[in-house]
């Protein structure tokens, strides 16, 4: 399945009982009839780390069933535990995933060689499509550009979330890397900038709340009409920036709750935003029409 474009790091609903299935079905629904052109589960906005194994299966099935080959399904994979990615990706594929998002590993702070052998040593194993997952504001380490440069080498590592925050990184990997190596955007506030450098769409958060307006951006992208690409992009910025008052995805969870998507159901050690923080992002998706 085509993997480009626009795509949605969705949130994993939650009730009293574990993973909320109804929830799920109509987050999904709303994402495809809304144009999106792919998901991300099991991704951290969908709160993967607190997921357990029962859970996670179950939730990458459910999801796939869903969806119902509408839109590829891409799997957060990564551990900082190279076999256990395997074992992870292994499972992704096997259930009938599209792709894996392997973020780097998170606490073990590893080298640029050791990031290197990670990901080589992951795609060796799993006969299956690798996107590179760079997050170092949350994992701790950087993927540089030429250790992007060489994994992109490897046939089956097929692209990037570029989610630095540096737009001179991002630009020297689209620059440098070949056509079909594609770079998304893993920050909202620079989706546009990915998209008029050349990049391949963007993994969004924003885009759980707002999938129309995010497929419209990149389908301008997709036309080289720059002065849409910034409308829609202007447009945006104050919500991008909402989604970030508090922890990626405690904001975004509670907006879909307050547009009664899910519950406001958090997995510790992640908890609900203040009063404070809770009327503030009332007043800003309201100014949006969502509520």
């Amino acid at each position: 399945m085509h993997i480009q474009g626009a795509m949605t790091a969705l949130i994993t609903p939650f009730n009293e009982y574990g993973i909320d299935d109804n929830a799920l079905k109509h987050l999904i629904q709303f994402q495809i009839q809304n144009g999106i052109d792919g998901l991300i589960i099991c991704g951290t906005t969908g709160e993967a780390s607190t997921l357990t194994a029962m859970e996670r299966y179950h939730l990458m099935r459910l999801a796939i069933m869903i969806a119902d080959k509408k839109v590829p399904i891409i799997i957060g994979t990564g551990h900082n535990c190279t076999y256990t990615t395997i074992q992870l990706t292994e499972q992704a594929k096997d259930v009938g995933a599209d792709a894996a998002l392997i973020v780097t590993p998170y606490y073990n702070k590893p080298s640029q060689a050791g990031l290197y052998a990670h990901y080589k040593t992951i795609a060796q194993k799993v006969d299956f499509p690798i996107i590179l997952y760079n997050v170092p504001s949350r994992t701790g380490v950087n993927l540089t550009i030429q250790t992007v440069k060489d994994l992109a080498e490897i046939p089956n590592i097929i692209g990037i979330k570029e989610a630095s925050g540096d737009l001179d990184q991002m630009r020297d990997i689209i620059d440098n890397t070949a056509d079909d190596f594609f770079v998304f955007s893993g920050d909202d506030a620079m989706n546009h900038l990915c998209y008029l450098h050349g990049g391949n769409g963007c993994i969004s958060v924003t885009g759980n709340i707002l999938p129309k307006d995010i497929s419209k951006m990149w389908d301008a992208a997709a036309l080289d009409d720059e002065e849409e690409v910034l409308a829609i992009s202007n447009k945006l910025e104050e919500l991008n920036t909402a989604m970030f008052m508090d922890t990626n995805p405690v904001p975004v969870k509670t907006a879909l709750a307050l547009m009664n998507y899910c519950k406001l159901h958090f997995r510790l050690p992640l908890v609900s935003m203040n009063d404070k923080q809770t009327n503030n992002l009332k007043n800003i998706i309201s100014s949006y029409k969502l509520i």
